[in-house]
This record gives C-alpha cells, sequence and structure tokens, in this order.
C-alpha cells in the first residue's frame, strides 16, 4: 500500500506543477493581451514581494530572538510582512475584477516566487564559483544568461501597464 501511496504523491505533484505552468502562461499571455494586471509598476512589485524576505526573517526573530532590540526589530519585520502580504492579495482585487481577479492573484504569487528563486539559483551558482567548484562558463555566465532569459520572457512582463494601456488604445 506505501507504493501506492507515493505513487500518488508523485502524480499530485506533477499535476500540481502542470497545473501551475499552464496557469501561468494564461496569466501571461492575458498580460500581453492587455486583459489583466499583475503588478501596476515596480513599486507594486517591491510592496507585494517583500512578504517573502521579511515575513520569515521577522518571524524568526520575533520568537527566537535573544535579546529585546532583535525581537523587537523581528516583530516589526513580521509586522511589514504581513502587511506586505496583505498587499500581494488586495492589488489582485484591486486592479482586475471578475474571475481574473484569482488569476491575477496566482501570477502576483508566482513572479515574486520564481523571481526569488531565479535570484537565490544565481547566488547559489556564483557562490559554488568563489569556491572554485565551477568554471566561469557554468558558474557565471550560463546562470546569468537564464536568469535574464526568465527575467526579460516571464517576469518583466507581468509588471507594469505597457500592455494594459496599448490595449486600451486598440478599443478606442
Amino acid at each position: 500500500m506505501k507504493n501506492f501511496t507515493d505513487i500518488l504523491a508523485i502524480v499530485a505533484v506533477v499535476g500540481g506543477v502542470v497545473a501551475a505552468v499552464a496557469s501561468y502562461a494564461k496569466a501571461l499571455s492575458e498580460v500581453k493581451m492587455g486583459q489583466l494586471i499583475v503588478y501596476k509598476d515596480w513599486g507594486d512589485f517591491l510592496r507585494a514581494s517583500a512578504w517573502i524576505v521579511i515575513g520569515p526573517f521577522g518571524a524568526f526573530y520575533a520568537f527566537g530572538g535573544e535579546n529585546i532590540p532583535s525581537r523587537v526589530l523581528g516583530a516589526i519585520s513580521l509586522v511589514a510582512g504581513i502587511i506586505s502580504f496583505w498587499w500581494t492579495c488586495a492589488g489582485a482585487f484591486r486592479y482586475n475584477c471578475g474571475s481574473r481577479r484569482g488569476l491575477a492573484l496566482f501570477a502576483r504569487f508566482a513572479v515574486t516566487l520564481l523571481c526569488f528563486f531565479a535570484i537565490g539559483e544565481v547566488s547559489e551558482k556564483f557562490g559554488k564559483y568563489k569556491r572554485g567548484e565551477l568554471g566561469v562558463v557554468r558558474g557565471v555566465l550560463i546562470p546569468v544568461l537564464i536568469f535574464a532569459w526568465v527575467f526579460r520572457e516571464l517576469i518583466r512582463p507581468m509588471i507594469g501597464l505597457q500592455y494594459y494601456h496599448a490595449w486600451r488604445l486598440m478599443r478606442e
């Protein structure tokens, strides 16, 4: 029976990944058609994405800090992380209407996670290069080129109103 449970878990994970990729592709196509707004501008992106870093940092220091100043800093960071998370959720509803709100909310989380993981991967490869484990090509050049492509094709189109304004001008 354990083997069947493992197979179900793998199927669930693969299904989740396929659903996430399909939803991201749909969101990206709707953004490029001017029908969906994910992030209004870069400030909105930074405010809405800060939770992924400052939330866990704040929780760690608020509940595990060894002295009062670190706990206070942790509590402030935790509150800022909660506000940033709220900004993430509220932005999807603020800029879109109807069924597009759910897609925008998913896209906001996906863009934040994609950016966070892409920067983490580049940082990890660069660290291996600095320690001498990887050469220049595999340690710096390839990760930076992949990050540049991911940023240009998958992250940057989701930030800003350039497609929405073009779509509105075509409709008028």
